[in-house]
């Protein structure tokens, strides 16, 4: 079965709680138990300084993404590694320039899951 996890954190790249370890294991007992898993995250401010050494990236693409009635570039890039629990998916975008993923203002956290979805959809659509 093809799975794609989709979260805010994953160890080690994004950690504000748990839901970092909890989803690599997930990610890391699926693909034991035989399943092609993925997990996508935002490009958080220093996650990618964060990948293990020895990580490749394996694709990547520039889609475009609608935020507040402009059309943007978002790049979507899959990175593999034997230090990563799986695949990882990462999109950046300027709204993900941020430290911390749980702010706040709500109205920016809709805006960064929507682009988040929608650069996603796009990018595994053509070629994920």
């Amino acid at each position: 079965m093809r799975v794609l996890l989709v979260s805010a954190e994953l160890r080690p790249l994004a950690r504000v709680g748990e839901l970092a370890e909890a989803v690599a294991g997930l990610a890391g007992a699926l693909r034991a138990a035989g399943h092609d898993v993925r997990v996508a995250l935002p490009a958080w401010r220093h996650a990618l300084d964060r990948l293990p050494p020895g990580t490749r990236a394996t694709w990547q693409v520039q889609v475009q993404v609608r935020h507040r009635g402009v059309w943007g570039a978002a790049t979507v890039a899959m990175f593999e590694s034997d230090g990563l629990p799986a695949p990882v998916v990462v999109v950046e975008h300027p709204v993900f320039d941020t430290g911390d993923p749980y702010g706040a203002d709500v109205e920016a956290s809709a805006v960064r899951g929507s682009v988040l979805a929608r650069a996603l959809n796009d990018a595994l659509g053509r070629d994920g």
